[in-house]
């Protein structure tokens, strides 16, 4: 294998990052304010946690704030947020790396005491696969 090969197939490969043991992985996840963020829930599919910024893997919950189209997609964008908030809160037992996205941010597979975040979020109906030809219009959802 050239050394090219080999840096392209350990740049694809899935990292394990470390959290703590799960006995000592039930944290506070407030909801992110304004100034510094170290351990808070952005919205329904990003979170910073020790002080890096993620984003769930494969789901693409709706905008809260600025970026909602309409009431209804912040309100579902808000029921999102407050899942992952629960979620997290649970315990993470492990997260695992997929890259950086558009933005800079980690792409992360969750697992938590309560399941997988992405999985749990997907189930509720309150986000949806990322990479869709058509981005979900969460204004005509009812």
């Amino acid at each position: 294998m050239n050394k090219l090969t080999l840096l392209l197939t350990s740049l694809l490969m899935p990292i394990h990052i470390l959290v703590p043991s799960p006995s000592q992985a039930k944290a506070d996840f407030p909801l992110c304010g304004h100034g510094k963020r170290h351990q808070c829930i952005v919205d329904g599919d990003t979170f910073w946690h020790q002080g890096t910024k993620y984003r769930l893997y494969a789901i693409d919950a709706p905008e809260v704030g600025g970026g909602a189209k309409c009431q209804q997609e912040y309100d579902s964008g808000m029921k999102a947020t407050y899942l992952l908030q629960s979620l997290l809160q649970s315990g993470i037992t492990s997260m695992t790396q997929h890259g950086l996205d558009r933005y800079g941010r980690i792409l992360v597979s969750v697992q938590t005491r309560d399941g997988d975040a992405s999985g749990q979020i997907l189930q509720a109906g309150l986000a949806e696969p990322f990479g869709q030809r058509v981005r979900a219009d969460w204004c005509s959802k009812s």
